[in-house]
């Protein structure tokens, strides 16, 4: 029973460990000097649901790796909706826009 246990925290620890030199890899594939920014990720969206900063409440704004490709997740609200885009993080470019 106890060498059982053993095993199991072994491999727990070893796929911990892959599982965290798997994603210090990923993160070393993004080049932080050729990113567009946070605040530029918020523009775009903003721009694209044809709104202004001050018309909108709890801006959020975060980096995300996905399928290889890096992209901003940007979130806010008006009175009437919730907004979710994902913006590409390099070029610019909207890759998925969502209003509920």
């Amino acid at each position: 029973m106890k060498k059982s246990v053993n095993i199991v925290i072994a491999a727990v620890l070893i796929v911990a460990l892959i599982a965290a030199g798997v994603t210090y890899l990923i993160y070393q594939t993004r080049d932080d000097e050729l990113l567009i920014g946070e605040e530029r990720a918020q523009e775009i969206a903003l721009k694209d649901a044809q709104l202004a900063e001050s018309q909108v409440s709890g801006l959020d704004t975060g980096i995300h790796y996905r399928g290889g490709q890096w992209y901003y997740r940007v979130k806010f609200k008006t009175i009437a909706l919730s907004y979710e885009y994902e913006i590409e993080a390099y070029s610019g470019a909207v890759l998925d826009r969502s209003m509920k």
